[in-house]
């Protein structure tokens, strides 16, 4: 499989007008269940729908949802770094907004946010008035499917249980399940009662969000490998490569960099030491879907899987994450890309379509979707005009 920012460069020469209006909304993702991480519950999560409509009215549309706890500070505003990138974007072609977010490195997790969602909505228009998808723009031979893992939801070993039960009838090939900030042994129980639920086809992956001290995490790794875990994502807290590299070193079960993943640097940084069986690369975090693409292909030329996730994002964001996905080699590793399921009601419609762990990616011309009738029903939160 080729996979490389070659078509996006080709496509600059499609050329076609101006951005004339970027747009943003300002909407509350709620979610059916609360979400429990290492540190807290997430109910919600507050995202920014983002339109370039160029001079002959065509639009692309990008998500913005700023993700606390990763590394990088949170600094500015969501409207002031909109702003900012609506600043560079009108007056310009489609393409050469794209290369001009890329050139400016995220100074915080909200303007690697906002670059994601410009970028991506930057190349969604680009490929409709290409009349192509935006996979096809990221590689020659992309998937028109990728397989995707669901997140396990539920606090007890019961209520896991159930929710595993449901991921397998569904058809998922992997379930992800969150760990740490509870007593071991309640852990090593909920586990337990997931394996037991999907059986031995389902692979069963973990998510400790940098819960535990090293030694908390040797012990919780060696307590869970009985269980034939695929991999523990983020064990440790991020920052610190040389720690990440030492766990794997000691421990039965592969592990994961996810938090520690904030850019192409960083990448380089985890393949330097040997810190990671896999990297979990979020495009909302890293800055973009080209920067994801670029940390992606470093981790896989190092022999790390790449594994692309959402941030619990809205279906426009997973949607761009989906065309990205779908553009990497391995095509059978499933990328952390279901959480739209978890929400009361989505950004994008039609909603992506997942049937039995697959989610299915549409022919239609750039990210496959658009946004949903109440997204635009709010006032914006931001406009700009050329």
């Amino acid at each position: 499989m080729t996979s490389s920012l070659a078509g996006l460069e080709a496509a600059a020469d499609i050329g076609g007008p101006a951005i004339v209006r970027a747009v943003a909304w300002r909407v509350r993702l709620r979610l059916k269940t609360p979400v429990l991480t290492a540190g807290r519950a997430l109910r919600g999560r507050d995202v920014a729908v983002v339109m370039l409509r160029d001079a002959e009215g065509c639009a692309g549309w990008g998500e913005a949802g700023p993700l606390a706890g990763f590394a990088r500070p949170r600094r500015l505003s969501l409207s002031v770094a909109l702003g900012e990138c609506f600043s560079l974007a009108v007056g310009r072609t489609p393409a050469a907004l794209a290369a001009a977010v890329r050139a400016r490195p995220p100074r915080d997790a909200v303007t690697a946010a906002v670059a994601f969602a410009v970028e991506a909505a930057a190349l969604d228009l680009l490929a409709r008035r290409a009349g192509l998808t935006l996979r096809s723009l990221l590689s020659r031979d992309a998937a028109s499917a990728v397989p995707v893992n669901t997140l396990l939801v539920g606090n007890t070993p019961g209520e896991v249980e159930e929710s595993a039960r449901h991921a397998r009838r569904e058809g998922f090939s992997a379930a992800k399940l969150k760990v740490g900030g509870r007593p071991l042994r309640d852990d090593i129980a909920r586990v337990r009662a997931a394996r037991d639920a999907l059986g031995s086809g389902v692979a069963l992956r973990l998510d400790a969000n940098g819960a535990w001290s090293e030694e908390e995490a040797a012990r919780a790794l060696e307590a869970f490998a009985p269980f034939d875990i695929e991999y523990v994502e983020q064990p440790l807290p991020p920052g610190d490569p040389a720690a990440l590299a030492r766990l794997r070193r000691r421990c039965p079960v592969p592990v994961a960099a996810d938090e520690d993943v904030v850019s192409l640097e960083a990448v380089e940084a985890l393949l330097r030491a040997e810190a990671t069986d896999v990297v979990t690369v979020k495009p909302a975090v890293v800055g973009g879907l080209t920067a994801a693409l670029v940390a992606a292909e470093a981790a896989a030329a190092h022999g790390v899987v790449p594994v692309v996730t959402s941030s619990l994002d809205g279906g426009l964001a997973v949607a761009a994450a989906a065309q990205l996905a779908a553009s990497l080699p391995g095509r059978s590793v499933a990328h952390g890309l279901a959480t739209v399921r978890l929400l009361v009601r989505d950004t994008a419609e039609p909603s992506l379509a997942i049937a039995d762990g697959m989610l299915d990616l549409s022919d239609t011309p750039g990210i496959g979707t658009s946004p949903a009738p109440w997204v635009l029903a709010r006032r914006p939160l931001l406009e700009v005009r050329g």
